[in-house]
């Protein structure tokens, strides 16, 4: 195999693009939960879920606060 200087020159701009949107990714990611326009119910549901849960406890725990599953 031969690598040339277009192949590196690609390889840089794939890199490059990835890594630019890892960095979006992560800041979206790090943004703060805003909570302000929940209403009461939905609020005690987020305060009872645990820092890390599967959607089979998020169910658990929402159905402890009777709301729908769907909610």
């Amino acid at each position: 195999m031969i690598i040339t200087e277009p192949h590196v020159d690609a390889a840089i701009k794939v890199v490059e693009y990835f890594r630019v949107n890892a960095k979006t990714v992560i800041e979206f990611v790090s943004q703060k939960v805003q909570t302000k326009h929940y209403d009461n119910n939905f609020m005690k549901f987020y305060k009872a879920l645990p820092a890390q849960f599967d959607t089979q406890q998020a169910l658990f725990i929402g159905m402890k606060q009777q709301l729908s599953e769907r909610t």
